[in-house]
């Protein structure tokens, strides 16, 4: 692993935890006793993807995002056939066509806490 990345501090960590969990409909008490684990793990990735830090491997989360771009692994309700037709491969992400991404602007957003501000279709 990266000398670096073993320098971060739990922390440094902890913070992007506290982040990242909502994100995911997921709370900070569920991980509080197992996050030691789940910062070694994600060291671990980040060594894979050459980061350096969390803030650089959230800055890759949000990038993607806002690309359409998605880990294959949350596509996995969609009908096989839709992803070949709608999504490209790149690098370990599917990425929505850019045919399909002309007009539109990728937001996160809980909708159970708040609606867009203008019209939106929503595709679950």
């Amino acid at each position: 692993m990266n000398q670096q990345i073993d320098l971060m501090s739990d922390a440094d960590c902890t913070a992007f935890l506290q982040w990242a969990l909502p994100r995911l409909n997921l709370r900070w008490p569920g991980f509080r006793n197992v996050h030691r684990q789940v910062c070694k793990r994600l060291k671990r990735r980040m060594s894979e993807l050459q980061l350096t830090d969390f803030a650089a491997y959230r800055t890759r989360l949000e990038s993607r995002a806002r690309k359409g771009c998605f880990e294959p692994s949350s596509l996995r309700e969609l009908p096989p056939h839709l992803v070949r037709q709608a999504f490209d491969r790149a690098d370990q992400a599917l990425c929505v066509q850019q045919q399909h991404r002309e007009g539109i602007d990728f937001l996160f957003q809980d909708l159970r806490l708040e609606a867009p501000d203008l019209l939106f279709d929503l595709t679950l």
